[in-house]
């Protein structure tokens, strides 16, 4: 499988997987409420993750060690898959992940916004490039 199948088939396995957590939790619980159960999910779909609890940060060529950051997987070495509970999608969201994802060395991500109503409205996919 090509690099570009297989982003898509990530991809579509995390959103299966965020769509069957959002049906059992519902909106606006908390995010590492969200990151407990989706990372249960993952399991029971034999889905291969990496739960990022801190990541290095270059601030003027020092490292800066140990930032918390909200709850963050690298999805089958493929995806960044990052949670924000948040009802204010007027911000460019687009930027903002960006802007969060252009340390960590993928290029693709998917924020999961547990907090709209709908599960259609979940998703906001970020490609780098």
């Amino acid at each position: 499988m090509d690099n570009t199948n297989l982003v898509e088939s990530v991809i579509r396995d995390v959103k299966h997987c965020a769509v069957e957590v959002y049906n059992e939790v519902g909106r606006e619980s908390y995010e590492n409420i969200y990151g407990a159960c989706l990372e249960k999910e993952f399991g029971y779909q034999g889905i291969k993750y990496l739960a990022v609890a801190s990541m290095p940060f270059f601030y003027k060529g020092d490292r800066i060690n140990g930032l918390e950051i909200n709850p963050v997987w690298v999805v089958e070495n493929t995806l960044l898959v990052k949670i924000d509970c948040f009802i204010d999608m007027k911000r460019n969201i687009n930027e903002i992940v960006e802007n969060q994802i252009r340390f960590t060395g993928h290029n693709h991500a998917l924020l999961i916004n547990f907090s709209t109503s709908g599960s259609s409205n979940l998703f906001t996919r970020v490609d780098l490039r």
